[in-house]
């Protein structure tokens, strides 16, 4: 709930504990703060800090991954779509089907996104729920 509050109070004060429960670097900030803070952060920081919440995608718990997703699809910039094309072009197998299939749906409520890049997307995907979402951003243009 602090989290969620804070996300209402624009100021440096505001940022600075909100970075700093998403950090967690003590260990303290259990994983729905982690991500209710994601979240608020998405709604304060200016387009140029972005990153902050596209690094967050790449989180080990998958809570906070799928709220910094969320809050890249909510503010629609460049990094937005940057961070969620990078989700899903991971071969890795670093992202759990959830996420990958959260990054998908995202994409179909951002305005920006390149035709090329998505077809390469569909061409590769094997997950089918993420590649019914991709055909959906297809046949939403």
């Amino acid at each position: 709930e602090a989290a969620e509050a804070l996300g209402k109070h624009r100021g440096r004060s505001a940022i600075s504990a909100l970075r700093a429960a998403l950090d967690n670097s003590d260990g303290y900030f259990s994983p729905m703060t982690r991500a209710a803070s994601v979240r608020s952060l998405g709604a304060l920081l200016p387009s140029d800090q972005a990153a902050l919440i596209a690094t967050a995608v790449t989180d080990l718990d998958p809570m906070v991954s799928l709220a910094a997703i969320a809050a890249l699809a909510d503010r629609d910039e460049a990094a937005s779509r940057n961070a969620l094309e990078t989700v899903l072009e991971n071969r890795a197998g670093f992202y759990l089907p959830l996420t990958r299939q959260a990054a998908a749906r995202a994409l179909l409520q951002l305005r920006r996104w390149n035709e090329d890049k998505y077809r390469t997307l569909l061409d590769n995907e094997a997950d089918a729920t993420v590649r019914e979402a991709l055909v959906a951003l297809r046949a939403s243009s």
